[in-house]
């Protein structure tokens, strides 16, 4: 997977959806500053609307949050649904997972989110979001 750097989205909040090298599924928000995938580039706008479908899919999960900060409601609601969670973190350059879920789903589990499932079967890393506390771009 290709990241980019320096996209049309530097400066605005932009969120992605990603599956890792066993099928399980992570939200990533970018802060507005952080690389993001070239698939999730391509699509552009769409990203909103994929990323509004997780909102309204069905918590599934309990949640451990990784991080100390206030006002992780964002991430902590995308591990409830069964995805594990980043954002970016400017001062260390990387994506850090903020909220896991306890039970995490799989792309497989997402098969009645058509266009959801498809995107992010497209956009996999090949490390898997279980071990990665941080994913360096």
């Amino acid at each position: 997977m290709e990241w980019i750097a320096k996209h049309e989205y530097i400066g605005s909040e932009f969120d992605f959806v990603a599956s890792d090298g066993s099928g399980c599924v992570a939200y990533f928000s970018s802060a507005g500053f952080g690389p993001i995938p070239e698939q999730a580039a391509q699509i552009g706008d769409q990203m909103y609307e994929l990323c509004e479908t997780i909102e309204g899919l069905a918590k599934v999960s309990q949640v451990e949050e990784l991080s100390t900060e206030p006002n992780i409601g964002e991430w902590v609601a995308a591990a409830e649904r069964g995805f594990y969670a980043y954002d970016w973190c400017h001062e260390r350059a990387r994506y850090e997972l903020v909220a896991r879920p306890v039970a995490p789903i799989r792309v497989s589990d997402l098969e009645a989110q058509t266009r959801l499932c498809e995107f992010i079967e497209t956009c996999r890393f090949q490390w898997e979001f279980s071990n990665a506390k941080a994913i360096e771009t």
